[in-house]
Parts: C-alpha cells; sequence; structure tokens
C-alpha cells in the first residue's frame, strides 16, 4: 500500500490554491519566503509575524516578479520589495520551524519571527495550520495551511 502525503515541490514555497495579495516589506528582517507574517504600520507593510496571532498570511516566492524576488526560496526579501502573501486556507506551505520536529496532523500555531511551533494544548494559542509531514531536525515543515 502507497502511503500519500505532501507533494513536495523544488521552486516555491506554497503549493496550491490560494489568495495572493501583494504587500511591502517594511523590515527584512527574517522575511523569508514561507514566513508566517502580519500587517505592519500601514495596510500596505507587512512584517514577520510573532506569537501574538495577528498572522495575515504566508510570504511567497513564486508569484513574485522578477525585481523583486529572493535569488532562491530561502534568501531574504528586500525592504520596501513588493512580496507576494499567501491566505484563504487550504494550501501547502513549506512553513519556516521555530522547533525541529513534527508528527503528520500536529497543529501548528505562529511564534516568534515568522516561524510556527506545536500549538498549546487547552486552546492557549491559535492555530495556524497542521503539520503535512513528520520531521526531525529540520529548519522547515511542510504544512497545510488554515490562514
Amino acid at each position: 500500500m502507497v502511503q500519500s502525503g505532501v507533494r513536495k515541490i523544488l521552486n516555491d514555497v506554497i503549493d496550491g490554491d490560494s489568495i495572493i495579495d501583494y504587500y511591502n516589506v517594511e523590515t527584512a528582517a527574517n522575511m523569508y519566503p514561507g514566513a508566517v507574517v502580519k500587517r505592519d504600520t500601514t495596510d500596505f507593510d507587512i512584517e514577520v509575524c510573532d506569537a501574538s496571532g495577528n498572522a495575515t498570511g504566508f510570504l511567497g516566492y513564486g508569484n513574485c516578479s522578477g525585481s523583486f524576488k529572493p535569488d532562491t526560496r530561502d534568501t531574504l526579501y528586500d525592504v520596501s520589495g513588493n512580496a507576494p502573501v499567501h491566505s484563504g486556507g487550504g494550501f501547502y506551505v513549506r512553513a519556516i520551524c521555530a522547533s525541529s520536529s513534527f508528527t503528520k496532523g500536529e497543529e501548528l500555531s505562529a511564534a516568534a519571527n515568522g516561524t510556527v511551533e506545536l500549538a498549546v494544548a487547552g486552546g492557549q494559542s491559535i492555530v495556524i495550520g497542521k503539520a503535512a509531514e513528520t520531521t526531525s531536525s529540520e529548519t522547515r515543515v511542510w504544512m497545510l495551511s488554515y490562514l
């Protein structure tokens, strides 16, 4: 029997259909494709999200225009770059991990610096998705987005 799982694409951080909006990168710190982001000082600016739960979506890569697109999906966006933010739920994202080990199906929440971590049991954190794969000692995890 074949076990189905997430298809790991190599040229993007998003797999599936999502709503794409474009925002101005306010601060470059930790603005990697796949980071959880939130709105910043204006409606058109974004920064990395923290554990506050005010996430707007995930920073994309493949839908970015050439003049603003980072060299690779593991390279930071520049300040004032026009970056795609994916939302709408039901798509997979190659998210940045705060911790390195996840079990497929575990619920995840936003953590510091645009990363994801295990959601706290008992509803103490806002769930933004679930792990689509089991990982160990990884810096990224493919997850199903609820955002």
